[in-house]
C-alpha cells in the first residue's frame, strides 16, 4: 500500500510540474481585517511579479494591485500575496492573477458591510482533512459550496497531513509535494470563497529531521496562508480575528502561546491578546453592533473520547485547553467553540465546568461546543469503542463516517447547525436560539 501511495504522489507531482513554471496555481482567497478587502494568494515555481487584476465584469478587470512573494525553502516554489481593496459590500467581483502567464478569470462575492443591517450567512467547518484516498469529503464540500450558497470555509487545524507521509517514508521531498497536492485539491473552492485556517498539531513540523531544519515551528502553515493577522501574533496566522456580518470570529492557537501549551514556539502573548479581543467583542455585543461570538481552535475542551475525558471531566490536553479558554468563554459570553483534533463529529450540550446548561440549544445561555474532525485523513477515524458516557455528549458519528459541519447564522438570535456525511446526507442537526435576545 505504501508503494502504491508513493507512486500516486510521484505521478501527480510530475503531471503538476508539466505546467509552465510561471503558471499561477493553488489560488486561495481569505478575509482581511476590513470587510472591503480580500486577500488572494497563489503559487508559481519561479519568482515573478505578484499582480492581481479585478473588477465588476469578467471582460473589464480595471483594478490592479501588486503584492509580494517569497519562498520558505529551495524547491518549495514561490508564494504570492495580494490584496483587493475598496470592495463594495456583497458584490460579485471577477479576478485573475499572474505575470506574463495568468490564471483563468474567477469570481467571488465580497463580505457584507458590518455597519449595515444583519445579513444571514452560512459557512462550512471541519478539521483534520487530508488528501485522497484517505478522505472522500472534497466532493461534498464542493457540492455544498455550489448548492448551499456557502459564504466561507473554516478549516480548524490539521491540513494535508504532509508530516505523516514524510515521517512514514523518511523522505523529506514529500513534505512540500503533499502540501501542493492538498492545495490543488481544495483550489476549486478556495478560489471561489475564502478558506480560513487555524493551526493544528500537524502543522508544527514535518516530523523528520532532514526537513525539520526548515519546516519546524509552523513555518509552512505561516508561509502558505495569509489570514487577518496582527502585531500581537508576530504577524503570523497563529491567532487572529475578523468580523463577518453580525458575528465576531476569533481563531486561537491551541498549539502555542499559553500556559503548558503543547509546543513551546513563541508568537506572542496570546492570553493578553485574547482577553482584549473578547472584551472588544463583548462590548460590541452589548452595544448591538454584533450578536454572536464564535471562537475556533484545533483542540477541543469537551470530547467524549476516552483520551479527552474521564467521568465527564476534561483530561490531558483538553484540560489544559479548558484552563486556558473556558473561564474567558464564561466571562465574555462566547456563543460557540468550534474544534477538531478528535477524528469524528460530536455535538456537545452547552456546558460550563462539565455541567450542561438547563436551556440547552433551545435557550442558549452557555458556550455551545462542536467537534468537527471527521473530514478524513490518513490516521483514520475514532473507533466506536473509544467513546465514554458523559452528561454533555449528545451525538457522535461512528467510525465509518467522513463528513463536515455547516453553521447557519439565521438572525441575531437564531442559528442552525447541520452535519453532512460524505454522501451528502444530514446525520445530525440542531436548531439554536439564544435564551436572552432582544430581537429575532
Amino acid at each position: 500500500m505504501l508503494k502504491i501511495l508513493i507512486l500516486f504522489i510521484c505521478v501527480f507531482f510530475s503531471l503538476g510540474n508539466a505546467t509552465h513554471n510561471n503558471s499561477p496555481t493553488m489560488l486561495h482567497l481569505s478575509y482581511s481585517k476590513s470587510s472591503d478587502k480580500m486577500f488572494i494568494s497563489w503559487k508559481t515555481n519561479q519568482n515573478v511579479p505578484s499582480t492581481v487584476f479585478y473588477g465588476l465584469s469578467p471582460s473589464n478587470l480595471n483594478f490592479t494591485n501588486s503584492g509580494f512573494s517569497y519562498s520558505y525553502h529551495n524547491g518549495s516554489g514561490y508564494f504570492h500575496f495580494c490584496i483587493m481593496n475598496s470592495l463594495l459590500p456583497q458584490t460579485k467581483y471577477y479576478y485573475k492573477v499572474g505575470s506574463e502567464i495568468y490564471s483563468d478569470v474567477f469570481s467571488f462575492v465580497s463580505a457584507p458591510n458590518t455597519l449595515t443591517p444583519f445579513t444571514p450567512f452560512k459557512f462550512l467547518l471541519y478539521g483534520d482533512f487530508g488528501i485522497l484516498p484517505y478522505s472522500n469529503s472534497i466532493d461534498i464540500i464542493t457540492k455544498l459550496v455550489e448548492e448551499k450558497d456557502i459564504d466561507f470555509i473554516l478549516h480548524i487545524g490539521d491540513l494535508s497531513y504532509a508530516n505523516n507521509y514524510t515521517s512514514m517514508t523518511k523522505n523529506a521531498t514529500l513534505y512540500p509535494i503533499i502540501w501542493d497536492i492538498f492545495m490543488n485539491m481544495i483550489e476549486p473552492v478556495s478560489r471561489k470563497i475564502p478558506y480560513m485556517v487555524t493551526p493544528g498539531n500537524h502543522e508544527a513540523s514535518c516530523n523528520y529531521h532532514v526537513c525539520n531544519t526548515w519546516a519546524r515551528g509552523f513555518t509552512v502553515y505561516n508561509n502558505r496562508f495569509r489570514m487577518p493577522f496582527n502585531v500581537d501574533s508576530g504577524y503570523s496566522n497563529m491567532f487572529y480575528s475578523w468580523i463577518f456580518s453580525n458575528t465576531y470570529f476569533i481563531s486561537v492557537s491551541t498549539e502555542t502561546d499559553y500556559h503548558d501549551a503543547p509546543y513551546k514556539y513563541k508568537f506572542g502573548d496570546q492570553t493578553k491578546w485574547l482577553k482584549k479581543e473578547l472584551h472588544k467583542a463583548a462590548k460590541m455585543k452589548k452595544e448591538h453592533k454584533i450578536s454572536w461570538i464564535v471562537v475556533c481552535g484545533h483542540r477541543p475542551i469537551y470530547s467524549s473520547k476516552y483520551t479527552h475525558s474521564k467521568n465527564g471531566y476534561p483530561i490531558a490536553d483538553s484540560l489544559k485547553v479548558q484552563k486556558f479558554l473556558e473561564p474567558l468563554f464564561h466571562k465574555y459570553k462566547v456563543d460557540f467553540y468550534l474544534s477538531g483534533h478528535v477524528h469524528s463529529y460530536e455535538r456537545i450540550a452547552p456546558v460550563y465546568k462539565s455541567i450542561p446548561s438547563k436551556g440547552g440549544w433551545a435557550a442558549l445561555d452557555s458556550t455551545g461546543y462542536i467537534v468537527s474532525g471527521a473530514a478524513g485523513c490518513i490516521e483514520g477515524t475514532t473507533f466506536n469503542n473509544q467513546w465514554t458516557n458523559t452528561s454533555w455528549g449528545q451525538f457522535h458519528s461512528n467510525h465509518t463516517v467522513h463528513g463536515i459541519g455547516m453553521l447557519s447564522i439565521l438572525s441575531n438570535c437564531v442559528a442552525k447547525f447541520e452535519f453532512y456525511d460524505a454522501s451528502g446526507t444530514i446525520i445530525d442537526q440542531v436548531d439554536i436560539k439564544k435564551q436572552y435576545c432582544d430581537s429575532g
